[in-house]
């Protein structure tokens, strides 16, 4: 044991630290988190709220900071009032050890924790990383390669419902999920090296009484990606009187990053959309950027994917968001606005200098997916070329509503 807990320190030290502090802003993404002087030695992450996440009545952009050569939250006026990133961690998440903590973050992060007795200090992907993909190709050759009924009406619903091509569904990593009891079985065959434990971990679906309808009314697998990582799956049943649309695999975080955002800062400009398969429609057919918010507006515990958009050097944002029909069958313009107006003040609560962000308006009740099945892409980017400043927006709207 006293060796297994020098392997865990050296770890701790050489490969978890370290790859914490390079990725704090995704660990801790509420905070708005801005990395300066990177790789010198006055190297810091700065945060203009305190460390309860309130902001200061004097505003400040380097309210809270961590250092590299210190690793402890600090807030100033307070700047012996410290605690450290693990346990800054272990706080805010509810977990109950450092160790937690740790494996926590490890979890996120891609980096494996030593096993006991086995020394591996430097794996590149965590369990739950390889396990997410392993299923990944697994439900997309069961797509491809099953010749039943089920598999050819998720193909015929893809192809003709939702108007993929066959690129398509190969490219976005569509997929078909058969009874939950044989994925057990087949990730739990020792080729594949993973127990019942590592799948309920990495991708554990809802049951009652034992019965789970992943597999049987929500077959189609959509992974979840964001800044290039799965990191579960949303799982659609194809029967459009179905409530809700999707599932999700239960730890799955779908609020801390947009879906589908890019990796790293590649991600310039974006176009923020409600729904994740209208996110990925508009990708097919060309439209860069697409990202969805897996919500109405971006509000609450959402804020935290503008964070991350932010962290990744987003330059432009267009809101592209749903217009519903009322009650009485009417374009529901008020809550078109009212998702909008929200989303905007978050936005700028955030960044109050953010100057290009515009809105983009359908003419009639649809999302991004019907209007770009409907009307094309083209239709599509000229609703994007004609969206007016935030300012102007609400200039144009607020009498109305």
């Amino acid at each position: 044991m006293a060796d297994y807990l020098d392997i865990l320190r050296e770890w701790e030290r050489n490969v978890a630290n370290p790859i914490i502090y390079e990725h704090l802003d995704s660990l801790f993404p509420a905070y708005c988190f801005r990395r300066i002087q990177a790789g010198s030695k006055d190297d810091h992450w700065a945060s203009p709220f305190k460390k309860d996440l309130s902001l200061p009545k004097i505003p400040n952009k380097e309210k809270t900071v961590v250092y590299a050569n210190d690793l402890f939250f600090r807030e100033q006026g307070e700047w012996d009032n410290k605690i450290a990133i693990i346990d800054k961690l272990k706080e805010d998440n509810g977990l109950n050890t450092i160790y937690e903590a740790y494996v926590f973050a490890a979890e996120r992060l891609g980096i494996s924790v030593p096993k006991n007795g086995s020394g591996n200090l430097y794996d590149t992907k965590s369990t739950s990383q390889r396990l997410l993909e392993k299923l990944e190709a697994y439900f997309k050759w069961n797509l491809h390669n099953n010749t039943g009924t089920v598999a050819k009406d998720v193909r015929k619903y893809l192809n003709i419902t939702r108007g993929f091509s066959e690129e398509d569904i190969e490219t976005l990593g569509f997929g078909l999920v058969p009874a939950w009891d044989k994925v057990e079985a087949y990730i739990t065959n020792p080729r594949q090296g993973f127990s019942l434990e590592d799948l309920k971990f990495a991708c554990e679906v809802r049951s009652v009484d034992g019965y789970t309808s992943v597999g049987k009314e929500y077959i189609l697998s959509i992974p979840f990606r964001s800044g290039g990582k799965i990191k579960g799956f949303l799982f659609r049943s194809i029967n459009p009187d179905t409530q809700p649309k999707y599932i999700v695999n239960k730890n799955l975080d779908r609020k801390t990053s947009f879906f589908n955002i890019s990796t790293g800062y590649e991600a310039k400009t974006l176009v923020v959309m409600e729904g994740e398969l209208d996110a990925l429609t508009a990708t097919s057919k060309g439209i860069s950027g697409a990202v969805a918010i897996g919500g109405a507006y971006l509000s609450g515990e959402r804020r935290a994917q503008i964070c991350d958009a932010f962290n990744r050097n987003v330059q432009k944002i267009t809101l592209c968001l749903d217009l519903d029909k009322d009650k009485d069958g009417n374009p529901d313009y008020a809550k078109r606005f009212n998702a909008n107006r929200r989303s905007i003040i978050s936005i700028l609560d955030i960044k109050p200098d953010f100057k290009k962000l515009y809105v983009a308006e359908f003419p009639k009740p649809c999302d991004p997916d019907e209007f770009i099945r409907e009307m094309g892409s083209e239709s599509f980017l000229r609703i994007l070329s004609s969206a007016k400043p935030w300012w102007q927006y609400l200039s144009d709207n607020i009498t109305k509503f």
